[in-house]
């Protein structure tokens, strides 16, 4: 069992589990994913985290919201943990809206075509989510996630896709074969008003 000592104490960490993969929680309001934590409260068995989030509107990369949503979770559920020390915690002030999107979508993508667009957003403000992907055949495709900074993440296995700061989702073939699929996308996004 690992030993949580009082440097943890309200500081964000990041905890890893047995498998040494970083230990993730989803919000209870909405899907969204965080591997940031606030240590409330280390016991001899168990030890009590609140979620931290980003916020998405902010300038400051380096800064975390609070959620005010607990767990306590026993500690050998963890082999490893580490104190983020540049990330500042901070209530969020913004006034925003979240509009939840969640469709499904069959495709059809015909021989000599290798390129096909399944989502394109038509809104700027901050969005993320989460892509999956079903192909009927074992034709290999490749799924290229165009983020808002100019980069790209490019998937050629994965069951769950996250769409952080997304605005285009391309599927890549190699144009001999027809290939068909079904694609599920969850997309959140967070518009600012004032």
């Amino acid at each position: 069992m690992i030993n949580f000592n009082d440097e943890c104490l309200y500081k964000p960490v990041m905890l890893y589990n047995k498998k040494g993969e970083i230990f993730k929680m989803k919000s209870m309001n909405s899907d969204v994913e965080s591997k940031f934590f606030l240590m409330i409260a280390i016991n001899k068995k168990c030890i009590t985290l609140m979620c931290l989030h980003t916020c998405y509107l902010c300038i400051e990369k380096n800064a975390l919201a609070p959620t005010h949503q607990y767990i306590t979770i026993d500690k050998t559920v963890f082999c490893g943990y580490h104190i983020v020390s540049d990330i500042c915690i901070k209530k969020s002030t913004h006034n925003t809206c979240c509009i939840h999107d969640r469709f499904s979508l069959r495709f059809t993508i015909w021989p000599g075509n290798d390129e096909m667009i399944i989502w394109k957003s038509n809104s700027y403000n901050k969005q993320f989510g989460t892509l999956q992907l079903f192909i009927e055949e074992t034709t290999p495709v490749k799924v290229v996630i165009h983020h808002m900074d100019g980069n790209k993440t490019i998937y050629q296995h994965a069951n769950t896709i996250y769409l952080d700061q997304c605005w285009k989702i391309t599927i890549h073939t190699k144009g001999k074969e027809k290939v068909t699929g079904v694609c599920n996308i969850k997309m959140y996004s967070i518009v600012p008003y004032e």
